[in-house]
């Protein structure tokens, strides 16, 4: 059993951990290095951690997403859905399983829109140009406009929802890495 939270949670949180542990007979472990501003980011990496941990000890995670804040609630279960675990929330004496929904990010991006994701996270987070964004990616810019803007029979980054564009005034495009798009890199990096 693995109780998540954020660093000044980390004493309740012991004291959870000593209770289930004499309670259920069952070891458990805190991580405690979420933070508020990377709550998704941050829960998406405890995870990866917790799944490459303990893959070859067991078939299948199941999460719980009603404890917490609503900021670990929402990223775990967002994280649920992007990595494919079994999810529940309870209420009450009641708990309901959360549909399965494994997102195939995964096939939707291409080789070209995940390098793009990177050069943006390299340029923390965003690049005030197509012209930054093609020198750190050796891509056209009309390349870059297609990955991420999209066509009529492609999917863009902004289309989902990886990418954020504002169009400034002199013609230049600011690209911004979403909280998805982030969450996506991490998921593939620790893959």
């Amino acid at each position: 059993m693995v109780l998540i939270c954020y660093q000044h949670d980390k004493e309740i949180a012991k004291h959870l951990a000593t209770s289930i542990t004499e309670t259920l007979k069952t070891d458990v472990d805190i991580y405690d290095n979420i933070r508020v501003e990377q709550s998704y980011k941050d829960i998406m990496q405890v995870f990866s951690q917790i799944v490459e941990k303990n893959r070859d000890q067991y078939d299948d995670f199941l999460l719980n997403v009603s404890s917490g804040d609503k900021m670990i609630c929402i990223a775990a279960a967002v994280t649920s859905f992007i990595l494919g675990f079994k999810a529940f929330f309870c209420k009450g004496d009641e708990c309901v399983m959360l549909p399965p929904m494994k997102l195939s990010y995964t096939e939707l991006v291409s080789e070209v829109k995940l390098s793009i994701l990177k050069a943006l996270d390299k340029a923390d987070g965003e690049v005030d140009s197509l012209d930054e964004l093609s020198k750190l990616t050796n891509y056209g810019k009309p390349l870059l406009s297609y990955h991420i803007h999209g066509s009529e029979d492609a999917r863009g980054l902004i289309d989902l929802g990886l990418a954020d564009a504002i169009r400034h005034s002199r013609g230049k495009t600011k690209v911004r890495l979403t909280t998805l798009g982030k969450m996506l890199l991490v998921q593939k990096i620790e893959a």
